[in-house]
């Protein structure tokens, strides 16, 4: 009886395990290397991120969950791998997010934009998210890639300080370096 090393993968054969593309006794086509080697390069990636790096199916399936984004979000790789990303974003926030995922897919590029989004615990996070698509060779977008960074201190930070100068008992302009005023605050 023939064993699986006698097959030999084709670009239109399903995919090949990556631990196949490592035994030399399997023949495996350039392109399906090429693309093996790809995949464990950004899983490699992924994992040694220090921000939560999430990819997902157009549709908004979950296939790559970092330890990153388990320590932000609080739900495994196993829980959210498979779930659909509507686990972490809120539902007053979806409509901008599948605004931001309908563009990024369209121009085929990527977005960044601050928002929040919510761990298993049911905490509300403030993040900038980056998003990307994720391209076939043929340049079909086949996924999308969000980086988030999570910004709830410098949100605290700003709204401490706005209500400081709210509770200032005169008045006080600020301007930036160009000296431009971007605040006026009097009584």
């Amino acid at each position: 009886a023939p064993s699986s090393h006698d097959a030999t993968p084709t670009a239109d054969s399903p995919a090949t395990s990556i631990a196949a593309t490592r035994d030399p006794g399997i023949h495996v086509p350039m392109s399906i290397q090429l693309h093996a080697d790809h995949d464990r390069a950004f899983i490699a990636l992924a994992e040694s991120a220090v921000s939560p790096v999430i990819a997902m199916t157009p549709d908004g399936t979950i296939i790559t969950w970092n330890r990153a984004a388990e320590r932000l979000y609080g739900y495994t790789a196993a829980e959210a791998t498979g779930a659909s990303i509507d686990i972490i974003v809120p539902p007053d926030c979806r409509a901008e997010y599948r605004a931001v995922v309908e563009r990024v897919v369209a121009a085929q590029s990527g977005e960044d934009f601050e928002t929040a989004r919510v761990a298993k615990d049911g905490r509300r996070i403030d993040v900038l998210v980056i998003v990307s698509a994720i391209k076939s060779s043929t340049g079909d977008v086949v996924g999308i890639v969000n980086i988030t960074r999570d910004i709830s201190g410098r949100k605290a930070a700003e709204e401490k300080f706005r209500l400081a100068v709210e509770a200032c008992p005169n008045g006080m302009m600020m301007s930036d370096a160009a000296g431009t005023i971007v605040m006026v605050h009097g009584d």
